[in-house]
């Protein structure tokens, strides 16, 4: 076989959506679109619209169930790229830290209805490793930061930053 072949096949491998019929039960939708708008209500706070619009297209096809479409926009460079929505930057630490949270968490429930490759698992890996390693130093940092720069009820800054 020749190294031109061999590489379409392995690449068809790799990156051929499954035929497999995914989980989109009622419960799973609702789930994910739950996510899906609190990423999306993240990246309006953020300012980041064009990444909300795309968020916002991958919640018309979830709220639709269409599963071939869902499963090639969530298998598509919007999705899964670097530079894509997962590499968004936010200006401040924590939400930063919630959006790859939220991310990440999108790819579990994605991952469970039944879309799973390599590149979901490594843009999960990254998000949920990559970024959240001194979680307790970096918030008990920035609470320290906000405090000084105006200080008042330690409380509300907490309710301000709680990522849940």
């Amino acid at each position: 076989m020749n190294v031109k072949k061999r590489l379409q096949d392995l690449f068809q491998r790799l990156f051929k959506p499954s035929s497999k019929r995914l989980q989109m039960t009622d419960e799973n939708v609702k789930c994910l679109m739950r996510k899906i708008d609190e990423i999306i209500r993240l990246l309006h706070d953020g300012k980041h619209e064009l990444q909300a619009a795309q968020m916002n297209d991958l919640r018309d096809i979830v709220f639709d169930k269409n599963e071939e479409e869902f499963r090639k926009y969530v298998l598509s460079d919007v999705i899964l790229a670097p530079g894509a929505i997962w590499d968004t930057y936010f200006e401040h630490q924590f939400e930063l830290i919630k959006f790859q949270i939220l991310y990440s968490q999108m790819f579990g429930i994605i991952q469970h209805i039944g879309i799973d490759n390599r590149m979901i698992q490594q843009v999960k890996h990254k998000l949920a490793n990559g970024f959240l390693t001194d979680f307790a130093d970096q918030a008990d940092n920035a609470l320290k930061r906000a405090n000084a720069k105006a200080p008042g009820d330690m409380e509300e800054k907490q309710e301000k930053w709680r990522l849940y």
